[in-house]
């Protein structure tokens, strides 16, 4: 993933307000070769309330009838707050056929939703949607799912970052990306081999370090990321320019 694939990102990270977060979204999704976005999003501020909101760009007649205030019903949302890995909508048929029925009236035919766990209960889900499905549609999510969840990482951390200057914090993106670079060198090589698909045990042989060591490495660097696993770490410090992706 070059530098010039991601481009859009920029946009995303210098949002100020969610409405220029829904728009930098927006343009975002177009540029993955995606016809609409719902992102789903539930943060604490200082004095740890919780706020829910959700952006998206989908049909007015979606916005209005389908969806309305009942998040509940929907589920997507409920499925996303107790998984970590991408929801493809193909997958849910069997189970969900009444609302993915719905969905396609609306001209939203398929998609996938990437849940995003921070830690302190902060949450969010994005969900890239296609106006048209069929076999090379999914073969095309598959092959842009590594973008999608980088998307979905970075605007989780920007939603979050909103949030708490609305709610009067000094927090800021480069407060943020100051930490970020702390990672150490150890701290990069581990989140690079486990992003190349190696276990601890084997990042640890390859580093020639115990595997309690490398455990040690990778929590650190989650923890530095403010993130809580490593796959959501890997998104993040590839999106920071930490380390590239393979």
């Amino acid at each position: 993933m070059s530098p010039q694939g991601t481009y859009w990102l920029r946009t995303i990270k210098i949002s100020a307000s969610f409405a220029e977060l829904k728009h930098s979204v927006a343009l975002a999704t177009e540029q993955l070769g995606f016809q609409y976005f719902l992102y789903r999003g539930r943060f604490l501020d200082l004095r740890t309330k919780i706020h829910e909101f959700h952006l998206e760009n989908c049909p007015d007649e979606w916005q209005r009838d389908a969806v309305g205030g009942d998040v509940a019903s929907d589920p997507l949302y409920r499925r996303a707050l107790r998984e970590v890995t991408p929801i493809y909508w193909r997958e849910l048929i069997p189970f969900e056929p009444v609302w993915i029925a719905r969905a396609r009236r609306y001209g939203l035919a398929t998609g996938v939703t990437i849940p995003v766990h921070g830690p302190d209960g902060r949450w969010s889900s994005l969900s890239l949607v296609k106006n048209h499905s069929g076999a090379g549609v999914e073969r095309y999510i598959r092959a842009a799912l590594s973008r999608c969840q980088l998307l979905a990482v970075f605007v989780h951390d920007v939603a979050d970052r909103i949030m708490r200057n609305q709610a009067g914090s000094e927090f800021s993106v480069e407060q943020c990306e100051a930490e970020s670079w702390s990672l150490t060198g150890r701290e990069r090589d581990c989140l690079i081999w486990i992003a190349a698909g190696k276990t601890t045990a084997e990042v640890a042989r390859t580093l020639s370090l115990a595997e309690r060591t490398v455990v040690f490495h990778l929590a650190n660097a989650r923890r530095k990321l403010g993130v809580t696993n490593s796959h959501h770490a890997i998104m993040k410090a590839v999106s920071l320019g930490q380390i590239k992706a393979a």
